[in-house]
Parts: C-alpha cells; structure tokens; sequence
C-alpha cells in the first residue's frame, strides 16, 4: 500500500483517534526481509513508537532540543492535546523545520504526504 501511493511513512492512528506510531517503509522493508516480521502481521507490529506530541505554541529551541532524541515530533492543535482525539496540525521532521519564525514560537508547513490518519492498524503490505 506504502509503494502503491507514493508514502515512505504514514502516521497510525488507533481506533479512537489516538497517535500510535509511524509506520516508515525502509523500517517495515527490514523488519520483513531479517524474518523479524510476516507480511501478515499487523502494522501495529512494526510502529516506530518513539515520538513526543506538542503544540504548533511550543518555542522553537524546545522543539530543536527535542528533535536530537526523536526522529519526529507530532503538531496538535493546541485545543485537542489533552483530548480524547489527537487533531494533527503537522508532523514535523529535523529537515522540516521551516527557517521562519514570528516571536519564537513554531510554524511549520503541512505535509500531506506525510500524514494519513485513517490508515487500519490490520494491513498487509
């Protein structure tokens, strides 16, 4: 499915809303071809689970502090962080980060691409 529509990494999240991981095709490739992995087992096997949730508030030093410890960071709105749903702003990547900034605080660019927030957490491959 990742192949087919053009994703290298699709974000997962479970049945109620909730970020459970992203799901990144060169860690689902290897994962597979050690034997580490069936291709019948489910996505939720294979999640990269490391990763912290923030608010498109949060100053951009934390932000670049955080990013030396985690691959990524999940964007949610500010209204939805303590929610029962998480409602994604953006994903944001070291290599993401937009260079502007107005009084400190984050703005990023959207990437579609990046984020699918209706992806099953059964799915073979």
């Amino acid at each position: 499915m990742m192949k087919k529509e053009g994703y290298d990494q699709l974000l997962v999240v479970d049945e109620t809303g909730i970020v459970s991981g992203m799901a990144i095709l060169k860690n689902i490739m290897s994962q597979l071809v050690s034997n580490k992995a069936k291709s019948s087992d489910p996505v939720e096997k294979m999640l990269y689970r490391q990763f912290l949730r923030i608010t498109v508030n949060t100053i951009l030093g934390s932000l670049s502090y955080m990013l030396n410890k985690d691959n990524f960071v999940v964007v949610i709105l500010s209204e939805h962080l303590n929610s029962s749903k998480d409602t994604i702003a953006s994903i944001v990547h070291q290599l993401t980060i937009s260079s502007s900034s107005s009084r400190g605080r984050l703005h990023t660019e959207v990437h579609h691409k990046e984020i699918l927030t209706a992806l099953p957490t059964q799915c073979s491959y």
